[in-house]
């Protein structure tokens, strides 16, 4: 853009719209200069320039240039085709920020960048996380409508902004889910949000502490020392049961899996007339056919039968 070289020293207002393709045509014209034999070849700040409006126009890249702009408090950008956010570490005083309608997915360390934002705006961009704004503790004014934030969580991160006074969250997905107003509201200590443009009703205000209070509930209640999803991994390998081990204990050495153990088979002791062993079949040690009925130890003891008693009979 010719002629701006000799403004810049007096110039605090520029508008830019529909004629640009990068911002270095714009903001450091010097450097075209100096490649025809300008002797000012190191590019200079705009001193007095406090507002920029460079909107709908073909910009892809936010270069080099913007880092000149250390007096610039409000600039808009808007319309453009923006994918990252760049080269704003040196506006220090920038307040207003207007981003809207670009392709911007992340705002990872923008606190660090502009850390002095109050009004931030990135309307229709490809926003998931609301990273980075979260620290922006300056903040008053926050548009992020029309983005694909899908998680409540990411909005429970803004409630650590102590002066957020307006925000817009409508046309994301999470904007369709049932009670959106009253979850997105109660991550917020104050009662004057303005939400999409819409004041809080007293019956808001109402859902709006219960769902405080379950929020609070579902903390409390919360385990402290819940495993982690990697930690409930099992590996491929099956361990060995402690059933199977207890039941091969029992089992002699030549015993065939799924056979009784010996100790099953085995009656009381008896004495006198008794004192003789039922009949058994021969190579099993097993009872006979014959063989009279064998009462277990629980048995006889619930019919008060004391071993080693002479001349009691067994009841049959």
């Amino acid at each position: 853009v010719a002629g701006l070289v000799e403004l810049r020293p007096r110039l605090e207002n520029l508008v830019v719209s529909n004629s640009a393709e990068d911002l270095r045509h714009i903001f450091s014209p010097c450097g075209s200069e100096a490649e025809e034999g300008s002797t000012d070849q190191v590019p200079r700040e705009w001193q007095k320039l406090e507002t920029v409006r460079c909107i709908h126009n073909s910009f892809t890249r936010m270069d080099s240039s913007l880092t000149l702009l250390t007096c610039v408090k409000s600039l808009d950008m808007a319309g453009n085709s923006f994918k990252t956010m760049e080269n704003l570490h040196n506006c220090v005083n920038l307040m207003s920020l207007d981003l809207s309608y670009n392709r911007i997915s992340s705002t990872d360390r923008l606190n660090e960048r502009c850390g002095n934002l109050t009004q931030l705006r990135l309307k229709c961009n490809s926003l998931t996380s609301t990273e980075g704004i979260d620290k922006l503790y300056s903040l008053e004014v926050l548009d992020l409508s029309g983005n694909l934030i899908s998680k409540f969580s990411e909005v429970s991160r803004l409630g650590s902004l102590p002066y957020l006074e307006s925000l817009w969250l409508a046309e994301n997905p999470i904007s369709y889910a049932s009670g959106y107003r009253t979850k997105v509201l109660s991550f917020f200590p104050s009662d004057d949000i303005v939400l999409d443009n819409q004041r809080t009703t007293p019956k808001e205000l109402q859902l709006i502490e219960k769902q405080k209070k379950i929020q609070v509930e579902e903390l409390l209640l919360a385990p402290k020392d819940a495993p982690k999803a990697e930690e409930k991994k099992v590996s491929g390998r099956r361990k060995p049961s402690r059933i199977v081990k207890v039941v091969d204990q029992d089992r002699g050495p030549d015993q065939p899996r799924g056979e009784k153990p010996s100790w099953m088979w085995r009656s009381p002791e008896r004495t006198g007339s008794d004192s003789a062993r039922p009949r058994e079949d021969s190579g099993t040690g097993r009872p006979g056919p014959n063989s009279p009925p064998r009462w277990s130890q629980d048995q006889l003891s619930m019919l008060h039968y004391k071993p080693g008693a002479a001349n009691r009979d067994v009841p049959r």
